[in-house]
């Protein structure tokens, strides 16, 4: 059944006459079995220079399991497990350490792709609690002020839908995840247009490509990469509207925009293993470079999503 979608999948990338399969393209399409179950260390990795000076630096390292619940003609269910004690794998630590365990169980259909949470109003609850904690250790145990309310809302709201569960509690997942459904050229370079999130949470028009970087063909991987950056044409509306926000001068802004610098590109570096229909190492890189009023300021965020065998450690 697989193989037939498989066919299908490359006719529709290729405008071939037949379904036979295009050696000019690759296609990620998942084959697991309710045996699938991998391993990942995550690290997420962030840097901020102030001007030239480094004054942040932190590297947050973290365990993920990946594991088929279910397989049937229609698709896959999985248990994505993250945060959870090391010792449980065999490694040296505390067994009576307090973890913040998560496990998102979610839906993909029969090529991989991510359809939906399915444990999303538990998901939804234990993320807004934790929210509430934080703001109440933020305040000493006091209720957060107005202000401070009105700017969490809509992050609180968002969390109480499954479609806001889907977009803000699944990176990781997404990340793994994206490419499959889909066939992607050897030789070609794929354009698309997108969003990126900028200062302030707002989303602003960019563009990007992704194309296969590497291939090796001895150990079976192949290397697909992603990169987006803002469309420049988006960015003097976007530095209008944030300059007009902050009061400045109508006949003033042009001028201010003119001294405004305002990057913001993501990298995505997806290794696939053929042999597993999942990837080795996926890598997502945001940096946000900005220069306004004689200040200079980069934030680079990293995560890597790296996996591992157990019978190696």
């Amino acid at each position: 059944m697989r193989y037939l979608l498989y066919c299908i999948l490359l006719f529709w990338n290729t405008n071939a006459i037949s379904a036979q399969p295009d050696s000019t393209y690759i296609p990620f399409v998942a084959e697991w079995t309710p045996e699938t179950n991998h391993y990942f260390i995550v690290k997420e990795i962030e840097y901020l220079w102030e001007d030239t000076t480094l004054v942040k630096s932190d590297t947050i390292p973290t365990l993920a399991n990946l594991q088929v619940l279910e397989s049937n003609e229609n698709g896959y269910l999985i248990s994505w497990r993250q945060n959870f004690n090391p010792v449980e794998l065999g490694f040296q630590g505390d067994e009576n350490a307090e973890f913040l365990e998560s496990e998102i169980i979610y839906q993909v259909d029969s090529l991989g792709k991510f359809l939906h949470v399915q444990n999303w109003q538990e998901l939804s609850a234990m993320s807004i609690a934790e929210i509430e904690k934080s703001i109440k250790l933020q305040n000493d145990g006091q209720v957060a002020s107005v202000e401070a309310m009105d700017l969490i809302q809509p992050t609180i709201d968002q969390l109480k839908t499954q479609e806001g569960v889907n977009k803000m509690l699944t990176e990781e997942i997404q990340m793994i995840h994206f490419p499959f459904g889909r066939a992607f050229s050897k030789v070609k370079t794929e354009h698309f247009e997108t969003t990126l999130t900028v200062m302030g949470g707002d989303e602003v028009d960019a563009i990007g490509v992704m194309y296969i970087n590497a291939i090796d063909r001895e150990n079976a991987i192949c290397q697909l990469v992603q990169e987006t950056t803002l469309d420049p044409d988006a960015i003097s509306a976007y530095l209008y509207k944030f300059l007009k926000n902050l009061g400045a001068p109508a006949d003033q802004i042009q001028s201010e925009i003119e001294q405004t610098r305002l990057e913001v590109n993501k990298t995505l570096t997806y290794n696939y293993k053929y042999q597993d229909t999942l990837p080795s190492k996926v890598t997502l890189v945001n940096d946000i470079h900005t220069e306004f009023a004689n200040r200079v300021q980069k934030k680079t965020k990293k995560k890597i999503i790296q996996r591992f065998s157990l019978t190696a450690q």
